[in-house]
């Protein structure tokens, strides 16, 4: 079953909670539609990649879909419209160096796949490795699809690599588990910094949690849809 539904409209910044969501080729409708690009083209994120490159705190923002673009939400202060010379500046001032704020074209933000999800079974497996219940909380794995599934599996997702899921009107297919960076011990809004979580994902399952999926077929995806597998 379906639990939860995220988006991320600027990618690296905190999205929204979804009770349903339309699912393309590309992903979820708006999921990291937008990025900040610094002055030597790379995309903001919290690992160094050859398309990504570090900036700070940008998982204590929040970001929503509006009707003409986003809504950053900074920890003080009313949030910021965008894109546009205003966000651009507001979160210039908040990285520490010039960023603007843009549209995916041809090149798409996500790190791999158009979906990533990630079971309710796997937070609890890591929570029992860290000794710690509290510490896998969802939003460290930043996931589109929180899914709930029976049976007794740690992580059963990973079970479904090459299988395909029916979810609402939507059939995607799971094609490999998640690598996971650094991002999932950064300080978030209201979630400290915690290094156990991929010291323990690198121990206990060599630095994965969660799967990719690509999409075969869109449609809308709700919490509460039940997911087949074959």
């Amino acid at each position: 079953m379906v639990a939860a539904i995220w988006r991320y409209p600027v990618k690296s910044l905190g999205g929204d909670s979804l009770d349903a969501c339309d699912l393309s080729e590309h992903g979820f409708a708006d999921d990291r539609a937008w990025a900040l690009y610094g002055a030597d083209g790379k995309i903001g994120s919290g690992k160094n990649t050859r398309r990504f490159r570090t900036m700070a705190r940008l998982l204590e923002l929040g970001s929503t879909r509006t009707a003409d673009g986003v809504s950053v939400r900074f920890p003080h202060g009313p949030p910021v419209l965008g894109p546009g010379p205003d966000l651009d500046a507001a979160l210039s001032r908040w990285v520490g160096e010039p960023v603007t704020v843009r549209p995916e074209s041809n090149i798409r933000h996500h790190d791999s796949k158009p979906v990533h999800i990630i079971s309710t079974s796997s937070l609890a497996w890591l929570g029992r490795a860290l000794g710690d219940d509290t510490a896998a909380d969802p939003r460290r794995f930043r996931a589109n699809l929180v899914v709930e599934f029976g049976g007794d599996a740690a992580r059963p997702e990973e079970a479904w690599i090459d299988r395909r899921l029916a979810i609402g009107g939507a059939v995607l297919r799971v094609v490999e588990r998640t690598a996971r960076c650094v991002m999932v011990g950064t300080t978030q809004r209201d979630l400290p910094a915690d290094a156990r979580l991929l010291r323990a994902l690198a121990q206990e399952n060599h630095g994965c949690l969660g799967v990719y999926a690509e999409v075969e077929a869109g449609g809308t995806i709700r919490c509460g849809d039940t997911i087949r597998v074959t």
